[in-house]
């Protein structure tokens, strides 16, 4: 997926079950099977992609950063920001305050900073 494009940054957020599970839990507290329903998503979220790009998303060469979620979401958020303005590709990449990116308030006012 984009995988030619210089502008593009590449990153998987990783999480243990467990941790899926919890967020899954607070955002559908009614759903029985959570741990089947993540299991589930993955498997039409691989095959979307295998089917249309052509390539395997676990693929680690896929990505420039790979971080878990288990460090929180503004020092997560803070780390791709780091890594895109900062990295060897930076000169490729539209200032972070241009993107259209979700990122919690809190983690860009929090002063977080991985270089810290």
């Amino acid at each position: 997926m984009l995988q030619d494009r210089r502008d593009a940054f590449h990153v998987f957020v990783h999480a243990p079950l467990s941790e899926r599970i919890a967020r899954v839990r607070e955002r559908a507290p009614a759903t029985e099977d959570i741990a089947r329903l993540i299991r589930d998503t993955d498997q039409r979220r691989a095959d979307h992609i295998r089917m249309y790009f052509g390539c395997h998303w676990k693929n680690l060469h896929l990505y420039h950063l790979l971080v878990s979620s288990e460090l929180g979401e503004a020092i997560v958020a803070r780390m791709i920001i780091e890594a895109i303005q900062d990295g060897p590709f930076h000169l490729n990449y539209l200032p972070v305050d241009n993107l259209p990116l979700r990122i919690p308030a809190k983690a860009l006012q929090s002063g977080v900073s991985i270089k810290d």
